[in-house]
């Protein structure tokens, strides 16, 4: 059976960890990246599921902010734009979320999620003042390996980087760049050596082509009920 045909016939998400909302936010992005409506392409309106996990200020668990990363990318690429309640109050709880030192949960998988996801609404105000602290942050985490100290983290602030309109193979460290990192850890069969190399594997596959997580995700148009 395809993963196509799993998605369309399984409508089960599962439980992630921390939000509930976070399941739907997965497999959302899941369907989109198969072009597959989230609106209308199953059984479940899995954008209703997000839209319906807004408070008024934040999307589902107020005491964490991928929630909100994550479902502002989404609903980016499902039709919402910057004039839209939910998008603009989703940014503002984002930035608000932002360390001093520029990163989103202390952390560089995180902070380039965050930078991929603001990356789509760059019109926003204090948005490009976020991005450039985030950039800044991203650069100070480089190690002398040009990596960012494994591959899965590597492979997202390569993503990230592109977000941020950049090339990562102008990121050098110790004439290293992160891509260079990342060809040192593959094995003979393809993969890179991790504790968790199918996932470090799909992580690097798209780092590796430039490809952000809005590149990936197909475009739907917003559906009349949030008109």
């Amino acid at each position: 059976i395809s993963l196509k045909s799993y998605l369309l016939t399984n409508l089960d998400p599962g439980k992630a960890l921390g939000s509930p909302v976070l399941s739907f936010i997965r497999r959302t992005m899941a369907l989109m990246a198969l072009g597959i409506n989230p609106y209308s392409g199953t059984a479940i309106n899995y954008i209703q599921k997000i839209v319906d996990a807004f408070d008024g200020s934040q999307i589902g668990e107020a005491n964490l902010v991928n929630d909100d990363i994550f479902a502002l990318l989404v609903l980016r690429k499902a039709g919402f734009d910057s004039t839209d309640n939910i998008v603009q109050a989703t940014t503002k709880f984002i930035l608000e979320n932002q360390k001093p030192d520029g990163s989103w949960a202390g952390g560089v998988d995180m902070t380039s999620a965050a930078i991929q996801a603001l990356s789509l609404v760059p019109d926003i105000e204090g948005v490009s003042r976020s991005l450039q602290d985030a950039g800044a942050y991203l650069k100070s985490q480089q190690k002398s390996d040009g990596g960012f100290g494994n591959p899965d983290s590597t492979s997202w602030a390569m993503q990230a980087i592109v977000a941020l309109k950049e090339d990562w193979r102008d990121w050098e460290k110790n004439s290293q760049t992160p891509g260079e990192y990342l060809l040192l850890l593959q094995r003979q069969d393809g993969s890179l050596d991790s504790p968790l190399p199918v996932w470090s594997t799909a992580f690097a596959v798209p780092a590796a082509h430039g490809k952000t997580w809005g590149m990936i995700l197909q475009d739907f148009e917003k559906a009349p009920l949030f008109k």
